[in-house]
């Protein structure tokens, strides 16, 4: 049944196609205008017609059925969300790239949070809001341990430190490959294109192509870090995905990191990580010593301490991310620029 919805999807993309090209046999102006708004209506028809039976079975399943789980290895599920997150990004780079920066940042924006509303909403392919759980490790569960004698604590620290061993193996083939795209000659260009497009134009750059490289580039890194993420959490939940924790957070470790340095972005990463990691905690052992204090003193406890603290964490982002833009806008370990 999916196939013939793919079938029938292709069919939809050929009309459009055709309806487009009407030129030339003739159908020009406002006839080419209708004819190709019609073509669209028809494509939709047709999939609409083979896909919701599709989906509809699928969802009336026994448990709740989705597309998804071949049994593959978690590393290749990785390497899915980097292939799959390259091809979305070719869709809205070829959308959005020739818009002006702040154009650009919103029209992105706003194209993010369509797709993360289609996957809170297409439960026969993702589950939606029901989840995906539990999903498998790369390397042996605590369990596995615990089976081999090891007591509970040594057993999840050997876990843990399995993953982190894989995830930074990952990190260091990612870091290699970028520093030798970055110091080559496609490297200067990107950076030419980056400082001055207009100029790396003139002399013959197509920056529109290369603009829609570094961004499948950037965002096959991110499906795989995405992955790596779902993996690690072992549940995929996409209503608990929000813009404050995996959009904005992501910006200040760059900015506070340092722009155009790949030290200074995984600094920044480790860094803000941290501070997001300890501020809660540190508040709320603040907020229980003053409270402590005022109550002593008569003026009554401090009430719910425990949302104030993870509020908290909003407020310390803000300052660091403020500080270092005052005292340090280009970054912690800002970009070293080589002359001659």
């Amino acid at each position: 049944m999916l196939g013939r919805a793919l079938l029938a999807f292709a069919a939809g993309a050929a009309i459009v196609y055709g309806a487009r090209k009407a030129d030339r046999i003739g159908i020009t102006g406002r006839w080419k205008t209708v004819l190709t708004v019609f073509a669209w209506f028809v494509a939709y028809v047709l999939y609409r017609s083979q896909l919701d039976p599709a989906a509809a079975y699928i969802e009336s399943a026994v448990g709740g059925g989705w597309v998804g789980g071949l049994g593959g290895h978690p590393v290749l599920g990785w390497l899915f969300g980097g292939l799959l997150a390259a091809g979305i990004a070719y869709i809205v780079g070829k959308i959005s790239l020739g818009l002006r920066t702040d154009y650009l940042a919103i029209a992105t924006i706003g194209i993010s949070e369509i797709i993360r509303a289609l996957i809170k909403n297409m439960d026969w392919l993702t589950r939606g809001t029901l989840t995906v759980s539990p999903i498998p490790w790369p390397t042996p569960l605590p369990q596995s341990f615990q089976a081999g004698g090891m007591d509970n604590l040594s057993a999840l620290v050997a876990a843990r430190g399995g993953f982190l061993v894989l995830a930074l193996v990952v990190l260091g083939i990612v870091l290699w490959l970028i520093s030798r795209a970055y110091a080559g000659p496609w490297g200067r260009m990107m950076r030419s294109i980056r400082d001055n497009h207009i100029a790396s134009s003139s002399m013959g750059k197509n920056v529109k192509a290369r603009q829609l490289e570094i961004f499948i580039f950037g965002s096959v890194l991110m499906g795989i870090g995405g992955a790596m993420l779902v993996s690690f959490v072992q549940i995929f939940d996409p209503s608990s995905y929000q813009p404050i924790n995996h959009t904005f957070l992501i910006w200040v470790m760059v900015i506070v990191g340092g722009a155009g340095n790949n030290w200074g972005a995984l600094f920044g990463a480790v860094l803000i990580w941290l501070i997001w990691v300890i501020s809660e905690p540190l508040s709320k052992a603040v907020f229980e010593f003053v409270s402590m204090w005022s109550s002593n003193v008569g003026w009554g406890a401090i009430p719910e301490i425990e949302a104030r603290s993870a509020q908290m964490r909003v407020f310390v982002l803000g300052l660091v991310i403020t500080i270092a833009l005052r005292f340090a806008p280009k970054g912690l370990i800002p970009e070293v620029v080589k002359r001659g």
